[in-house]
């Protein structure tokens, strides 16, 4: 089965039917998706133990871990500050291992994690007792439980949008564009053409091409490209995980 997502206003009828007489495939078309992201918007530190026994074996692992949030853009950094003493070389790979897997995905569930620094600035390990699954065991439940308490934030994609529109439109355009979240940030006036610069939530864009040839009798022109990732506002934030 092919999964066909996010064609906008191409003629689907007419792409479904091609691909099917041509492959003799089954197809479902559906409506884009947006790429969230999570990040988190404060600092926190948490403790956590492991000492358990599991099918009859104990295992122990205690880590410090500490989150820090990062410049919008700048990825994930972990770090292990702890000495050799408090965590053994041997351990750090399974860690390293277990926060990158963490970090995939965050308080939702759903979306992967960016911007934030990871720090495991402790811990310890028992000679007897400690294994590579237990510090693995170990991270993954510090990183979330410090997650939480980080505030964590949902991010957007965020495009860089430009209009190109006969004067007598660009009220409309403008009004249009601010009832989608836009933010506009200049208006370039060349005779009766106006042209808008504005960052607008991806999300809002969808079918925007039917929408400007309705505002301006088919005589305006757009393009957008990615811009940035922007923290989305807390009760579209809700929304969008109630609805996921």
């Amino acid at each position: 089965q092919t999964i066909i997502s996010g064609m906008g206003e191409l003629h689907l009828d007419i792409i479904k039917d091609r691909i099917f007489r041509e492959y003799n495939l089954n197809i479902r078309v559906g409506n884009p998706q947006v790429a969230y992201k999570e990040t988190i918007t404060e600092d926190s530190c948490e403790s956590v133990t492991i000492d358990k026994t599991l099918a009859g074996n104990r295992i122990f692992a205690c880590l410090n871990i500490e989150l820090s949030p990062l410049e919008r853009g700048s990825g994930n950094k972990i770090e292990i500050t702890a000495g050799d003493k408090e965590i053994p070389v041997i351990y750090r790979e399974a860690i390293h291992d277990a926060l990158l897997v963490a970090v995939s995905y965050g308080v939702s569930g759903i979306y992967p994690v960016v911007d934030v620094k990871i720090c495991i600035t402790g811990g310890s390990y028992s000679e007897t007792d400690s294994n590579e699954a237990a510090f693995k065991m170990c991270a993954s439940s510090a990183f979330e439980k410090a997650l939480k308490k980080s505030k964590p934030a949902l991010l957007e994609p965020i495009m860089k949008l430009e209009v190109i529109t006969p004067e007598e439109f660009n009220g409309d355009i403008i009004g249009d564009l601010n009832s989608r979240r836009g933010k506009i940030i200049d208006v370039n006036i060349k005779g009766k053409e106006h042209t808008i610069f504005a960052h607008v939530p991806l999300a809002s864009m969808f079918g925007y091409a039917t929408i400007i040839r309705s505002l301006s009798q088919g005589r305006a022109a757009y393009c957008m490209e990615p811009f940035i990732f922007d923290i989305v506002p807390k009760q579209i934030e809700d929304k969008i995980l109630l609805w996921r």
